[in-house]
């Protein structure tokens, strides 16, 4: 009898301290996680207790809601596996007078603002399922109104059941809407205020390169704050420092995350950004998720994962078999030296069919490259009027191109992949896209900026693209045409002015941010560090810029470790070629020389070179003397 009081003293005994070990496991998991956001020390925005698993029985569910889970209760999805498929079902309602879910003052905004009945096939595909509640990725074309279709979406969730009296009552934010971009967040607040109008709600855009203060004296000023739009690191910044946009983000009642794969290619701070605003906004809500290359398996990782919940419809409007994303854009490529594609953008320009009348958006590599081909178009085309836009301008500034660029008739607009995504500018007839896209993703979302034309000029190092990464879609390889009379004393004046209208510094940032570029993309290209060099050289020799630029010893930082090399930077003057020192030159990269210091020389050497010195300069002093005897 003894000994059975013994044992169950002893296994109550080690039942209560095995209880405490586990239960401190369990917050010392938890506190880790709350440290880290949505991750762990890893990193990965994942709450992971599958160490627990042996136990306890069953998953282990942390918090209330059906957006987050501790352990996955299913494998990440395949790009053949999804919870819930839509892309087969052909929905019958094809115009906008036939949705009868919709209610009749919203219709009437969308036919203002949309100026047609007839719907795209995004549109037909997600309105005609409303009312939908459960959480839903919508995978379409670019170029298809996606912003209409959300934001239509997304009133008929928050406001589904409430009357007027109701809505004008209605306290707190319903809409949070995030965007990768300034300009994008603009536009798709311009169209809520419209679709809004009649319900009088309030709109708030709230993105970075504008005055903080101001907007959170907008928030306190308006009475409304039902709709919020704004990019991840302001709406972070803001969520967290702005109580009053905090608590009115309790009421939340959709989320949207535009054009997502741009958002997860933002870099790691960006999906850190997102990971904070999922965690500050409510978890019981209908999350949107819209793209145009995101796959089902990206939806199983990371942010996409704890966005969603684990029941979500998939609407993909993209067939498998459509090789063309935009059938209604002819495109061709050219191939051409450096020398000669000036003379094609000219007649390209002037000469091209179906550019006149119309806009055109010219897209270039990188930030550098803009100013420069600005004061291009300037000579290349007078009759037209160049804008530029790029990321470092301020965003006032880039406010104004917008506006300026859309109400213009034939304004050429100069712009980096910032206007590729969202941003739509109306009434442009043609594309042309200089240099290598950084993925063929890249090149589709460039063409969602027309209807019309669209032109790839490559350099001949750059002409792998085509063959490999585009070679399914229906581009028509060009010769380039040839020279005419007066072409070659037109594009001269350009490049002399041009070249004329920048300092060394502009243009030696000019090459650096070449360089830069094309050594990010070197898996596509399939080019050396010494081609890529020699073809920035050509690229300033075409512009008629002398000499080649030094690259600065910060810029080499930037570089990827096998492309640093070390040495002093110098500047290079237009008068002729720089000097070659023992620092940082095009040739030491080429190499891809590392060591190229000079070592010091030892004092034995350094006293040797003395003597000799002072020998020469005796033998001098002699021979001055007798030429003046």
């Amino acid at each position: 009898m003894s000994n059975q009081i013994l044992l169950r003293t002893l296994a109550r005994t080690q039942g209560q301290k095995y209880g405490r070990a586990l239960s401190q496991q369990c917050r010392f998991r938890l506190l880790s996680a709350q440290q880290n956001g949505f991750g762990n020390k890893h990193g990965v925005p994942m709450i992971k207790l599958q160490s627990l698993q042996g136990h306890i029985a069953g998953p282990l569910c942390i918090g209330r809601s059906r957006h987050y889970s501790s352990i996955p209760s299913q494998p990440p999805l395949s790009d053949e596996a999804s919870p819930t498929k839509t892309e087969d079902l052909q929905p019958n309602v094809t115009l906008f007078s036939q949705l009868d879910a919709i209610n009749p003052e919203l219709k009437r905004s969308i036919q203002k603002m949309s100026k047609r009945d007839e719907m795209s096939e995004v549109q037909s595909a997600v309105l005609s399922r409303l009312p939908n509640e459960k959480d839903v990725f919508v995978r379409a074309k670019t170029g298809t109104d996606k912003t209409l279709t959300f934001l239509v979406a997304a009133l008929e969730t928050a406001l589904s059941g409430k009357s007027t009296e109701d809505i004008d009552t209605m306290a707190g934010t319903s809409i949070l809407v995030v965007s990768p971009t300034r300009e994008l967040a603009i536009q798709i607040a311009d169209q809520a205020r419209i679709l809004s109008k009649p319900y009088r709600l309030g709109v708030h855009c709230l993105v970075g390169g504008a005055d903080k203060h101001l907007q959170i004296y907008g928030l306190i000023k308006d009475e409304r704050c039902d709709i919020v739009v704004g990019t991840p690191g302001r709406l972070s910044d803001m969520l967290s420092s702005v109580y009053r946009l905090k608590r009115a983000c309790g009421n939340l009642k959709v989320l949207v995350l535009d054009e997502m794969d741009q958002l997860l290619n933002m870099g790691p701070e960006a999906e850190q950004q997102l990971q904070r605003i999922l965690q500050q906004i409510p978890r019981q809500r209908q999350t949107m998720l819209y793209s145009a290359t995101l796959s089902n398996r990206q939806l199983g990782r990371g942010t996409c994962r704890f966005a969603l919940s684990h029941q979500f419809d998939i609407i993909d409007t993209i067939r498998k078999n459509n090789t063309n994303p935009l059938v209604n854009v002819k495109q061709s490529a050219y191939v051409a030296p450096y020398d000669q594609q000036l003379h094609l953008l000219e007649r390209l320009l002037t000469e091209q069919k179906g550019v006149n009348p119309g806009k055109v958006v010219v897209f270039v590599p990188a930030n550098t490259h803009v100013a420069i081909y600005a004061q291009l178009f300037k000579y290349l085309a007078p009759r037209r009027i160049a804008y530029e836009v790029h990321s470092q301008l301020s965003q006032s500034d880039r406010t104004k191109v917008y506006n300026r660029f859309s109400k213009s008739r034939d304004g050429i607009l100069v712009s980096t992949d910032l206007s590729a995504y969202g941003v739509h500018y109306p009434n442009v007839s043609l594309v042309i896209q200089i240099g290598v896209p950084d993925s063929k993703e890249r090149y589709i979302q460039r063409l969602g900026q027309t209807n019309g034309e669209s032109v790839l000029v490559l350099a001949p190092f750059e002409d792998r693209f085509v063959t490999n990464e585009i070679a399914d879609l229906p581009v028509e390889i060009m010769d380039p045409p040839g020279l005419q009379d007066g072409q070659s004393a037109v594009v001269s004046y350009a490049t002399h002015y041009a070249s004329k209208s920048a300092n060394d510094e502009a243009m030696d940032k000019l090459f650096a941010g070449y360089v830069n570029y094309y050594t990010r993309q070197k898996p596509t290209i399939r080019r050396s560090r010494r081609e890529i060099i020699r073809a920035a050289e050509e690229f300033l020799e075409a512009l008629e810029i002398k000499g080649v630029p030094e690259l600065s010893s910060r810029f080499q930082q930037q570089l990827p470790v096998k492309d640093t090399v070390q040495g002093p930077s110098t500047k290079r003057r237009n008068q002729g070629p720089p000097t070659r020192r023992q620092g940082t030159t095009t040739e030491s990269l080429r190499r891809g020389d590392g060591r190229i210091a000079a070592k010091k020389s030892s004092p034995v050497a350094e006293q040797q070179k003395k003597s000799r010195t002072s020998s020469n300069d005796q033998a001098t002093g002699d021979d001055q003397m007798a030429t003046t005897t």
